[in-house]
């Protein structure tokens, strides 16, 4: 998601990266192409959060609240001072990370309960 506000550019992105095991997305707010704060994991509600110092000295806050169920096409409301300036989905980067570490979990128990000797036979 991105959006403008008094000549920056706001985006939140998200991604599937191995700090959750690929189970639970990472978001990051970046203002003009600099990463000013990261969340996410396990949470259904993950915050991001900046202070921005304009021309003329003065403190903005800005804030985006997300809401994550599973990751998919979570719900972002970008605020400044608690101004609504955008709200809309995010696409969450790499999906298919979970899956595949689920494919692979569930190979590996099946591989562990069948035994070595079941498994001999069909490579044989």
């Amino acid at each position: 998601m991105e959006a403008e506000w008094n000549g920056h550019t706001l985006k939140v992105k998200g991604n599937w990266t191995a700090r959750w095991l690929f189970l639970a997305p990472d978001y990051e707010l970046w203002i003009d192409d600099e990463r000013v704060d990261r969340a996410g994991g396990p949470r259904l509600h993950p915050k991001l959060e900046a202070i921005v110092e304009d021309e003329d000295g003065e403190l903005h806050h800005i804030q985006a609240d997300l809401l994550s169920i599973i990751g998919w096409r979570p719900n972002c409301e970008l605020t400044v001072e608690g101004e609504l300036i955008s709200s809309d989905k995010i696409t969450v980067e790499n999906f298919i990370n979970p899956f595949l570490v689920v494919v692979i979990l569930i190979s590996t128990v099946v591989m562990l309960y069948v035994g070595p000797t079941v498994l001999r036979r069909f490579v044989e």
